[in-house]
């Protein structure tokens, strides 16, 4: 099993559209740590962040909102009060109501299952 720990950078000039900020390869998944955004625009922005589920797994939704607040001009904030673990194929989905800019990171510990050993039939 391999273990890659990701410090991702991201600099969005934010539309009405939607921005895939963080996706999780099939083959693995992620522990976030903190979703830090920091609006570098004049005025202030909503934000909103959406988990959007992989493919193949029967939840009761495909889809949540994980975050949603405004941020002022200046504004430097960690989104996250605990871990936020994703699976395979999820992904992070970043909107807002207005033009301006947001920039952040995200930190995460990645595991990929590919790699993954298997327990043999007996063991413990």
């Amino acid at each position: 099993m391999a273990t890659s720990f990701k410090n991702m950078i991201y600099d969005l000039t934010p539309t009405a559209s939607e921005q895939t900020v963080y996706g999780i390869p099939t083959d693995s998944h992620s522990i976030i740590n903190a979703f830090y955004v920091n609006n570098t625009g004049g005025s202030t922005i909503n934000i909103e962040v959406r988990l959007d589920r992989g493919p193949g797994r029967n939840y009761v939704a495909n889809q949540t909102i994980v975050f949603s607040t405004p941020l002022t001009s200046g504004q430097y904030l960690n989104l996250l009060t605990g871990p936020l673990v994703l699976e395979g194929g999820d992904k992070l989905v970043f909107t807002t109501n207005t033009t301006g800019r947001v920039q952040g990171t995200i930190a995460a510990m990645q595991v990929n299952r590919e790699d993954q050993e298997t327990t043999p039939i007996g063991s413990v």
